[in-house]
């Protein structure tokens, strides 16, 4: 998907949002964004969509989503009832690469939720998951050699 296509999907589907920082959501996203290259960008713009709006893939695929993007967005959309740490290690095992992309998109993420010097008492455990994406990431360049 043409990043320009996915950031006006982005801004559409987080208008108003706030997130648990009491910060727009569309400002992390931006900042998600530009912590990638050019051909996971899309992706990052997306990387909360499914989880946090109404919109459907089906929708975004009507906008050029491709079936790596999907994957990739459906390995970073956690599923109702799904436990974070669950959610984490599904993104850090996942295979190919619909899981290097969203493991980049991932860890760009929680670069980002962990720029806040305090974390609200009911955020997730961002600095666990850091570590085992990064433990992830380290493994498949290993295997990779």
């Amino acid at each position: 998907m043409d990043s320009v296509v996915a950031r006006v999907i982005a801004h559409r589907a987080h208008a108003g949002q706030l997130d648990r920082f009491d910060e727009y959501v569309i400002e992390h996203v931006e900042r998600v964004a530009q912590a990638v290259s050019g051909d996971i960008r899309p992706l990052a713009y997306l990387h909360d969509v499914l989880e946090a709006s109404d919109i459907k893939p089906k929708e975004l695929r009507a906008y050029g989503l491709t079936h790596v993007e999907f994957l990739v967005l459906d390995l970073l959309t956690r599923r109702p009832g799904e436990p974070y740490r669950r959610h984490v290690t599904r993104i850090a095992r996942a295979t190919g690469e619909a899981g290097r992309f969203a493991r980049i998109s991932k860890r760009a993420d929680l670069d980002d939720h962990l720029r806040h010097t305090q974390m609200p008492a009911r955020a997730p455990d961002y600095e666990w998951a850091k570590r085992e994406i990064a433990r992830a990431q380290d493994r498949k360049r290993e295997l990779a050699r």
